[in-house]
């Protein structure tokens, strides 16, 4: 399942750091993104996932970093490969 959300993130690319990051530049907020999803499993809705997403980010980040905002469309992609897996 990791390899699957940091595709979608580093496709996502929130800070824009690609191409010139290394591939596994987001692995801290992967992990965190992970250990979110085994806490909150259970209903989780694309919408409350998606904050938790930004929240991540911008806590690692910083709210200056984070450029992009269309969180809730990751998190819908993320628990799409959740179900299909």
């Amino acid at each position: 399942m990791y390899g699957e959300i940091e595709k979608i993130i580093n496709a996502w690319d929130p800070a824009e750091l690609f191409p010139l990051a290394p591939q596994d530049e987001y692995n801290k907020e992967i992990a965190e993104i992970l250990d979110y999803l085994e806490q909150n499993h259970k209903n989780l809705s694309s919408e409350k996932f998606g904050e938790a997403i930004k929240r991540i980010f911008i806590d690692s980040l910083g709210e200056d970093m984070f450029f992009r905002n269309n969180e809730r469309d990751v998190a819908y992609d993320i628990l799409l490969k959740i179900k299909e897996s």
